[in-house]
């Protein structure tokens, strides 16, 4: 009679253990980058958002003067996220008070990072329109 081995050697099962454990810890870190990806994402979207919503309150305004119109920080829920709109007059235009460059920022901290989100718009004065 012969005998045959057919279980698996130490070395074998060492390699296969080495091999999943990396496997396993690639798989986490991919993982760990798509959670703070999305939470990033999330961030730019909320201060799109609002964004979006302190310039359409600026365009209702009947005149809108240069420097700071408006600043401040927003109600909850997003009370982390802090805004800073600041207006200017549009050179070389032929009446200068009619076209205003508006400068919206939006600022918050995710994290140990600062993060802002900027947009530059112009908006003229509805007493011109």
């Amino acid at each position: 009679m012969k005998n045959k081995n057919v279980g698996l050697s130490l070395i074998e099962v060492l390699v296969v253990i080495v091999i999943l454990s990396t496997s396993l810890v690639l798989i986490v870190r991919s993982f760990s980058m798509c959670l703070r990806t999305i939470v990033a994402t999330q961030g730019y979207t909320v201060a799109s958002f609002l964004l979006e919503d302190k310039l359409w309150g600026i365009r209702l305004q009947e005149k809108i003067e240069d420097g700071i119109v408006d600043e401040g920080i927003f109600p909850k829920p997003n009370e982390f996220y802090r805004y800073l709109i600041e207006a200017s007059p549009v050179e070389n235009q032929l009446e200068p008070e009619s076209l205003k460059e508006i400068k919206a920022t939006v600022f918050w901290k995710q994290g140990s990072a600062n993060r802002e989100v900027s947009v530059v718009t112009y908006f003229q004065n509805q007493s011109e329109q």
